[in-house]
């Protein structure tokens, strides 16, 4: 039965993952917030085969204070996601709350610890997609000293796992 928490966790993940779903094209757009320095920077921290091109600028929102967002689709990557989102911080506690809003974690393969754990970078977590009519997976992951959280989905957690340890 679909309770009013589920539908708070749905919105909340609505807010933080459309961009990725509605906000990607072939091509990267201009910053909505003419803030292209951070979008520069983010935009060079992309990863795991994703391109300037595969990504777009996403629109600012007051509920979540990025200072850049990139919503990118398919990465031609075996075993990469599906769609990923790329957000830029100000400031260490923005970047941790982000993180923790991404659900609950369950542990990643090979691993027993059902995380969040450490990596040499930041932190990461496995866990499923916010929204219960989908089966995908999802990896979320920060990079504590350039104060980015990404987040991927796919539909096979063992080689969304593998792609991030080649990828991060």
């Amino acid at each position: 039965m679909f309770t009013l928490v589920q539908g708070a966790r749905a919105m909340t993940a609505m807010c933080v993952c459309l961009p990725t779903f509605f906000g990607t094209s072939a091509t990267a757009a201009a910053d909505p917030t003419d803030n292209q320095a951070n979008n520069d920077k983010l935009f060079a921290l992309l990863s795991g085969g994703y391109t300037r091109a595969d990504c777009q600028a996403g629109k600012q929102y007051p509920e979540d204070p990025f200072l850049a967002r990139l919503g990118c689709g398919r990465t031609s990557r075996p075993g990469g996601p599906d769609a990923a989102t790329y957000s830029l911080y100000g400031n260490i506690a923005d970047l941790n709350k982000t993180f923790d809003r991404y659900g609950a974690s369950i542990p990643c393969p090979g691993t027993t610890d059902p995380g969040p754990i450490a990596w040499p970078g930041g932190m990461v977590k496995c866990g499923h997609d916010f929204y219960p009519q989908q089966s995908l997976s999802m990896l979320t992951w920060t990079k504590d000293a350039d104060l980015v959280v990404v987040n991927v989905e796919g539909p096979d957690l063992s080689a969304l796992y593998a792609w991030w340890l080649s990828a991060r």
